[in-house]
């Protein structure tokens, strides 16, 4: 309700005072798709913590429930990741939360194929199942405040995959309890860790020669020289120690 009903304050502004510089002002400022930065959990200044934004992606603001279920379903995310997931749990005291009410002129998001075309402060896309959103505009709006952060977009659509990269996640309302596995992309540049193929294909078969040591990201390397691997993953330093899962970490997780 608020929220319609200052947007309603500032369009009575922007056309009383039309010719005005307090006109013109009420006119930006009702068109600007932000309106309010949330504080979900907060454990130290913005400046000495990674700062995790979720942001409302094809929330409306006339439609008052819709940044209603926004903010409960920024809430809950923050939940995942904070409660359920690892390493976020354990480190929890270097991040803050917050949750950005963002207002899209329309409901959902663009989505191919079908042609569908929605003005979102994100420019989120579901292509194929698969969400996106334009890491340049998801950024623009986290970085307008202090201190590293991360941009979590949530959509108001459905979708069958997220993604996670550069500085932004995408996900869809109904998918939230992957944040923390897109995180690791976006935050860590972590790439996907799979035993095996994630559609279903049969694994290629061994090799009988040496396949040269090559690493891919900072959590995973390819190679089949046991000694080589283990001389050369960029985690060595954690080799032989345990975490979390109660396991020794070595080449695989």
């Amino acid at each position: 309700g608020e929220f319609v009903e200052g947007r309603g304050v500032l369009a009575q502004i922007a056309q009383k005072f039309k010719d005005q510089e307090i006109g013109q002002q009420a006119k930006a400022r009702w068109e600007d798709p932000f309106m309010r930065r949330r504080t979900i959990k907060k454990t130290g200044r913005e400046e000495n913590r990674v700062n995790i934004n979720f942001l409302a992606e094809g929330y409306t603001v006339e439609k008052h429930e819709d940044q209603q279920g926004f903010d409960f379903t920024a809430d809950r995310t923050m939940k995942f990741v904070l409660e359920k997931t690892e390493p976020w749990t354990e480190y929890a005291g270097y991040y803050n939360y917050f949750a950005q009410n963002l207002w899209s002129k329309e409901r959902g998001v663009s989505r191919e194929p079908g042609g569908i075309k929605k003005d979102t402060p994100c420019g989120g896309m579901i292509n194929g199942g698969t969400f996106t959103v334009d890491n340049g505009k998801a950024r623009f709006w986290v970085e307008k405040f202090p201190g590293p952060s991360q941009a979590v977009c949530i959509g108001n659509d459905n979708a069958s995959v997220a993604t996670g990269g550069g500085g932004a996640v995408a996900v869809v309302k109904g998918m939230i309890d992957v944040t923390g596995h897109e995180l690791g992309h976006a935050f860590g540049s972590l790439l996907d860790e799979y035993d095996f193929d994630p559609g279903g294909k049969p694994g290629p078969a061994p090799a009988p020669n040496p396949i040269p040591t090559e690493v891919l990201a900072v959590n995973v390397i390819k190679g089949n020289q046991k000694d080589d691997l283990r001389a050369k993953a960029p985690w060595q330093h954690w080799m032989g120690t345990d975490n979390w899962t109660g396991k020794i970490v070595d080449i695989f997780e």
